[in-house]
């Protein structure tokens, strides 16, 4: 019997937004650590994303099969660098995620919507005095 679709879940913490955007950035392109850092404070510039923080949750992924990663040898001088790449379950678990997102979007638009429909509060010096 099939299973029954479900509503994705929407990001819950900071590390939810950050697991989505590492996918993302691996579906887009597959790349090592370092570049991944450099592109991922340009999709989230709002927060800061530390390096070691990265590096776990890309370990993390690896462990739970969503990434898969091999060891290259740089192109240059360097040393070999762990290089990593969306996996299959991983596409199935960014497309849960950009489906979680889109419900987040339109929660946040709505309470966007709400505070616009807010009567606007006048100030003190316009309000009529009381009687």
């Amino acid at each position: 019997m099939p299973e029954p679709l479900r509503e994705p879940d929407a990001p819950q913490s900071h590390q939810d937004l950050v697991v989505g955007c590492i996918l993302l950035l691996l579906a887009e392109q597959r790349g090592h650590g370092y570049e991944l850092h450099e592109r991922i404070k340009q999709v989230m510039p709002l927060w800061e994303v530390s390096p070691g923080n990265l590096y776990r949750e890309l370990r993390r992924m690896d462990a739970d099969g969503l990434v898969a990663s091999v060891w290259e040898a740089s192109q240059t001088r360097g040393p070999a660098r762990r290089v990593y790449e969306i996996t299959n379950a991983g596409r199935r678990a960014l497309d849960d995620w950009i489906m979680g997102v889109g419900g987040l979007v339109e929660m946040l638009e709505a309470c966007i919507a709400m505070h616009e429909r807010l009567p606007t509060p006048k100030p003190a010096r316009l309000r009529k005095p009381r009687a």
